[in-house]
């Protein structure tokens, strides 16, 4: 009849879903997800823009929602592990016998008033147990005692008050309830999220993100509680979506280079460097027209169960691409960058080519010449992995 039904058999993880969304833990999940472990590479760290302070606080006003004052910041709960909160602790004077008893006058009365303002039971205890200690201070002179016991009377009206205040309806703090104070929260929240999906993202590539929240209508399907009751069919709520974020690059996981080609045997000699359990390595190795430029080859590598012995891995070297074709004709005019500009070396330099293709389609073409001269490739080189010489 045109209504929306819910099935009995799907009811229950409805409810579930309403129980689960209620918990602070996982609505933090949900807006914040923890980080993943990582095995090899640097720890993600809140950005610098961000103050880690501001992250904790965004927490607290989940944890703690009920409470009023907001948890001292040396308190404050770290969900993450990569927040660092230094509190400054200062050291404290030695006072004097009269200090100490002014300091605990200044902490009850404090206390007190705002017992009395928020009506807090806990609070005006609190001043009371302050004055207590003074009256039983041997160092308290008779004035000082007398004025601590009519604080202490003070602080049991107090206490009299608030729970009768509470005893005829009056919550926690003996207010009608529009009038109790409620915890000023962040004005902000932040949303995080990971692309941690597997195949979502590929090394040598750049990304950029946008995101956006949708929020769950918990009063869907209550037609009444809308001055609009067609607001009720929409379940979910999407805001609007970021601008685009900075671009993010994946650090290539391989590369190689052309450093020869073989006439008679026709094929393309290829140096490979492939990043394996965390170090760089090396192999090289001849390929023909239409092979991969991939193989396992066995490279040193510390011992993962004694990084102090040299391991032989079976590595798997795999660049991605197709040797295409192999000139050894192939011409080549090279170029020089000089103050800031291109010239072209007069006549042309014969060390040949070879083209390749790409697994999404790419076809590139490395001249021998270029290649072995390459200085990313003697950079590539310096970063190898290579076992201490033994004295």
């Amino acid at each position: 009849d045109g209504r929306q039904v819910v099935p009995r058999t799907s009811r229950t993880s409805v409810d579930h879903f309403f129980e689960a969304i209620n918990f602070p833990e996982m609505q933090m999940d949900i807006l914040r997800p923890l980080m993943p472990d990582v095995f090899n590479g640097a720890e993600w760290t809140i950005p610098p823009v961000v103050p880690s302070l501001d992250i904790l606080r965004m927490d607290d006003d989940y944890f703690n929602a009920a409470l009023v004052e907001p948890t001292p910041r040396e308190e404050l709960i770290d969900r993450t592990g990569l927040c660092t909160i230094t509190a400054t602790v200062e050291k404290e004077e030695e006072l004097t016998p009269r200090q100490k008893i002014e300091k605990g006058f200044a902490q009850g009365i404090e206390l007190l008033a705002h017992a009395k303002a928020t009506k807090s039971i806990d609070e005006a205890t609190m001043a009371f147990n302050n004055f207590t200690e003074i009256t039983l201070d041997s160092s308290a002179t008779p004035a000082q005692k007398n004025r601590a016991l009519r604080l202490q009377v003070d602080a049991e009206q107090a206490m009299r008050d608030i729970a009768r205040g509470a005893r005829r309806g009056g919550g926690r703090g003996g207010l009608p309830a529009q009038q109790q104070q409620a915890r000023k929260l962040h004005p902000t929240q932040l949303i995080w999220m990971h692309d941690a999906a597997p195949g979502s993202i590929e090394s040598g590539n750049a990304y950029q993100y946008r995101i956006r929240a949708t929020l769950f209508n918990r009063l869907a399907g209550e037609p009444t509680k809308f001055d609009n009751a067609e607001n009720a069919k929409v379940f979910f709520i999407p805001g609007d979506w970021s601008p685009p974020s900075d671009p993010v690059v994946i650090p290539a996981t391989s590369e190689f280079y052309v450093t020869g080609i073989d006439n008679r045997k026709g094929t393309a000699k290829v140096e490979m460097y492939q990043w394996f359990d965390g170090y760089w390595v090396t192999t090289r190795v001849n390929f023909e027209v239409g092979e991969k430029v991939a193989a396992k080859k066995r490279a040193e590598v510390p011992d993962p169960d004694s990084p102090g012995d040299v391991d032989r891995a079976n590595v798997p070297f795999d660049t991605g691409f197709t040797v295409l074709q192999i000139d050894s004709d192939r011409m080549q005019r090279e170029k020089k960058s000089r103050s800031g500009g291109i010239r072209f070396q007069d006549g042309l330099s014969k060390g040949g080519s070879v083209l390749l293709v790409g697994m999404n389609g790419e076809v590139v073409e490395r001249f021998v010449s270029t290649d072995k001269a390459n200085p990313q490739k003697k950079a590539a080189s310096g970063r190898v992995w290579r076992p201490a010489k033994k004295r």
